[in-house]
């Protein structure tokens, strides 16, 4: 820091320490939840300035009336001016918290003021009138006049605020100021975004945006200025109205909005059921492959024969019209055939993860009143004392082959998923056959998959996903591959086995996806079209096939919006609507949102859920009425979005609780609610953070006895939830971190990593391979090789089994061992894999079994159950 620089901070500290009633005063104004508001940018965040301007020049009429309301006084005009700005920048932000920064008033003398700069800080919920945006904005200004002699560099450092924007001011990055009462040199060293000067002349008012042209095109510019101009006019005109019916919308945009770019509409067969179009492929194309796991094939007669026969047996059990039918199974052709053989009977299937804890789907079970499940001999003791249908019986198929026959609509449920719920009790989500079909159609037309194509099953069976990666292909004729467990996670296993079965199009989610792309020589391989979604796709590589980016809350059957990836240049978008789907950018007062502007993505079509099974009330909360079409419905993600110029949709984030992890949608609420049952825990919060490859980890942070550790809570909550709902990190805390008035601090927890509580004694490391080993963990984990005991687990360490997958890669480089991803699972200490690779190096491949019964080995095994499917293909969103 320059001497000069360091002078005058001393100089304002000293100043600043006998202004304690204006530090009281800005200190209480700028608490709390605190974000500079700008108008969104172009192009992305980065640390350059290239200043340009626009000038422009309010229409005479609309200045006229300005200076009428004004009474002519400049004081005022700058009032109604700032007012106007804080409204735009509501809308155009989609925040109710919002603040700009304007000068000082002109000052008769020359000097060196303790302050030059004011943050105006307004609440403009769009319940508001602008005329009671104006008085608040009167108030705030007076207010900030008054206590204007005090220096917002220390008020920003006294507030925790970031002070080192090199392109912003520390407190805001939109400003405005009015020639006639401000001068600009007050702002000669002030950061800004966007500047708005205005200036009141004889013949009216004039003004020029001064902006970040690596922010922002001149046309962005150009239209806040005319969207301005639109705000000021219509609220001038009528001053009482709520500032959520003040329209910016430009002359057209509203046409565009609601037409084509809100999506397009296609044909389908609107009046069949999902049974009969597969029964209809099954007789064009009988001795087709359908199926094919672990080398053994099921043809399109197969699987409709052996369907038909197990229908007949669900019908004999009571299954019919509307009946929920519980499908507990491992990867495998039964997956397939319980779902067809349910949808023949009338019912609609309830696809149940092996994987899951016995808690949860005697849950799902209940909830959804299952009368009957279709399972596998070594899961039929988890079926919650439900009626069994064990589909690996040979006795089990006896009833005749011919199709059932059956009188089916459009508007049937076909299936039901479950959700995570904020309350801590998952939601069934329930979908009918036309919006089955429709998704089915869509994706062989967009993709063109014929019987020629050969798909994978990889996503997990509790997922929506499966649908997806089940349904499009059995109607077209083509054959599915089911992937090995075993390899999920191994994505050169995986490439391989694309390359042995040549597949021609796969899912695979993003994590995985983005693994695939990496991996040289694919140009000769079959794969035509790589689909990824479920998580944000944070890069992109060019390869011999086409890749397609999608997006969709489970709510609307799986997919929504898709894209053709072709560059990463200026981010990754989630694309258009898919075919007879409706997609809205709107406010949280369902007010359309220009392009260019985030807001809630909402969505309508004929992909739409029935609703949740069971939750009336819930259901009428998500699923509201359509509020441009009538008697329609419009689902509400509340997820984040923008329309970019091109017409594609872009993902921000999450607008509430609601997170998501390698593709999972998880509620972080029913994840606390959960960790508080723990008899010793006080407090607990689940907070995401990013890892240092932007991915999302949880964090469980909690207050309890030194003695708790993350072992015993991971415990705790593996017997109740999903592996991919367990937190990567539990973080111990005397207490959680709370703001001045009283709520969680998020900002002040601490960083995960630095405070692992394994709860084991910290043992360092014994000889080159522990070192090594240690090593290699604190690489994977991101972690300090201090932070690694020998004894602690992998897992309580924070790692996932996607890092385990890089363990063995880098152990592969440095040991030269081709070491099993499931032996990793057994040795999840650096003592019990020190050990492992010792045997190995001696010629010991097998391990004893005094060795087999170690704490050790049992620890990994529980983690394997609970982890192994955590990247296989989750797409609930």
């Amino acid at each position: 820091m320059a001497v000069g620089s360091e002078n005058r901070l001393d100089r304002l500290a000293v100043a600043a320490s006998q202004k304690g009633k204006e530090r009281e005063y800005w200190l209480a104004a700028l608490s709390g939840e605190y974000e500079k508001s700008g108008f969104p940018y172009d192009y992305a965040r980065g640390t350059g300035m290239s200043a340009e301007e626009a000038a422009f020049v309010l229409p005479q009429d609309l200045a006229a009336r300005l200076l009428q309301v004004c009474a002519e006084s400049d004081s005022k005009l700058h009032v109604v001016l700032s007012a106007a700005l804080v409204a735009l920048l509501g809308k155009m932000t989609n925040r109710s918290d919002i603040v700009v920064g304007t000068p000082i008033y002109k000052q008769r003398e020359e000097a060196e003021f303790i302050n030059t700069v004011l943050p105006l800080r307004a609440g403009v919920d769009g319940s508001i009138s602008f005329r009671q945006c104006l008085l608040q904005m009167q108030d705030t200004i007076v207010a900030a006049v008054e206590h204007q002699s005090y220096p917002m560099e220390m008020a920003a450092e006294q507030l925790a605020l970031p002070t080192d924007d090199p392109i912003a001011h520390p407190l805001f990055e939109t400003a405005l100021l009015l020639e006639n009462i401000h001068d600009e040199r007050y702002f000669r060293n002030v950061k800004w975004t966007t500047l708005f000067t205005f200036r009141r002349t004889k013949d009216g008012i004039d003004g020029v945006v001064k902006y970040n042209a690596q922010l922002y095109r001149s046309d962005t510019i150009a239209s806040l200025v005319s969207r301005y101009t639109l705000l000021l006019r219509e609220a001038l005109a009528n001053p009482d109205q709520p500032l959520h019916s003040v329209h910016v919308l430009l002359p057209g945009e509203k046409e565009r909005l609601l037409g084509t770019l809100a999506g397009c509409s296609a044909d389908y067969p609107q009046q069949q059921a999902v049974q009969q179009l597969f029964e209809e492929q099954a007789a064009r194309t009988p001795d087709a492959s359908a199926v094919v796991c672990a080398g053994v094939q099921l043809t399109y007669r197969e699987l409709n024969e052996k369907a038909n026969q197990l229908a007949r047996k669900l019908q004999l059990q009571g299954v019919g019209t509307g009946a929920i039918v519980g499908l507990l199974l491992g990867p495998s052709a039964d997956m397939m055939l319980g779902m067809i053989a349910t949808l023949k009977a009338g019912g609609a299937f309830l696809p149940i993860d092996p994987d899951y804890p016995d808690e949860r789907i005697a849950f799902m079970l209940e909830d959804s009143c299952a009368r009957v499940v279709l399972t596998q001999r070594p899961f039929a003791d988890r079926a919650a004392d439900r009626d069994v249908l064990c589909l690996d019986d040979v006795d089990l198929f006896t009833e005749e082959t011919g199709n059932v026959t059956l009188a089916s609509r459009p508007d049937d449920l076909a299936y039901v998923i479950y959700t995570s719920g904020s309350t801590g009790r998952p939601k069934g989500v329930m979908i009918e056959h036309r919006s089955l079909i429709n998704l089915a159609f869509w994706h062989n037309r967009a993709f063109n998959v014929t019987e020629s194509d050969r798909s994978i099953k990889y996503a997990g069976f509790g997922f929506d996903a499966s649908v997806w990666e089940v349904f499009p292909y059995l109607l077209a004729g083509a054959a599915i591959h089911i992937v090995p467990p075993d390899i999920r996670l191994d994505v050169n296993k995986l490439t391989a086995f694309f390359a042995e079965r040549g597949i021609t199009i796969a899912f695979l989610p993003t994590m995985m996806c983005e693994q695939f792309m990496d991996l040289p020589n694919l140009e000769h391989m079959p794969l035509r079209i790589l689909l990824t979604g479920g998580d944000r796709l944070k890069r992109y590589k060019p390869g011999s096939y086409r890749l397609f980016n999608n997006y969709g809350p489970t709510e609307n059957t799986v997919v929504t919006t898709f894209a053709e990836i072709e560059t990463a240049a200026g981010g990754i978008p989630i694309g258009r609507p898919i075919d007879n789907t409706k997609v809205y950018v709107l406010d949280q007062h369902l007010q359309l949102l220009p392009l260019g502007v985030p807001g809630e993505i909402c969505v309508a079509g004929v992909g739409l859920a029935r609703g949740y099974l069971g939750r009336p009330e819930l259901t009428a909360d998500k699923f509201v009425p359509h509020p441009f079409v009538p008697g329609e419905r419009l689902y509400r993600t509340g997820d984040l979005g923008r329309w970019l110029p091109d017409g594609t949709l872009e993902y921000w984030n999450r607008q509430d609780d609601q997170v998501k992890v390698r593709g999972y949608r998880i509620e972080p609420g029913e994840i606390e609610m959960l960790l508080r049952q723990h008899e010793a825990v006080r407090e607990a919060v689940v907070h995401v953070r990013e890892d240092e490859n932007g991915q999302n980890m949880l964090c469980a942070y909690y207050t309890g006895p030194a003695g708790l550790s993350a072992a015993a809570l991971r415990d705790h909550l593996a017997a109740r939830l999903p592996a991919y709902m367990i937190p990567a990190y539990f973080v111990r805390l005397e207490q959680l971190p709370a703001t001045a008035n009283g709520k969680l601090d998020t900002k002040a927890l601490p960083n995960p990593k630095e405070h692992v509580h394994t709860g084991k004694e910290y043992v360092a490391p014994r000889g080159d391979i522990e070192n090594t080993l240690v090593r290699i963990w604190a690489e994977v984990l991101g972690i300090g090789e201090d932070r690694v005991g020998v004894l602690d687990t992998f897992f309580d360490l924070g790692g996932n089994s996607f890092q385990l997958v890089q363990v063995v890669n880098k152990l592969k480089e440095t040991f030269d061992r081709d070491i099993p991803v499931p032996v990793m699972f057994q040795y999840t200490t650096v003592t019990a894999l020190g050990d492992y690779l010792q045997r190995l190096e001696s010629g010991e491949v097998q391990v004893s079994q005094d060795m087999a019964d170690t704490e050790e080995i049992d620890a990994g095994f529980d983690t394997m159950e609970q982890t192994l499917l955590i990247l296989e293909g989750a797409y609930d969103d």
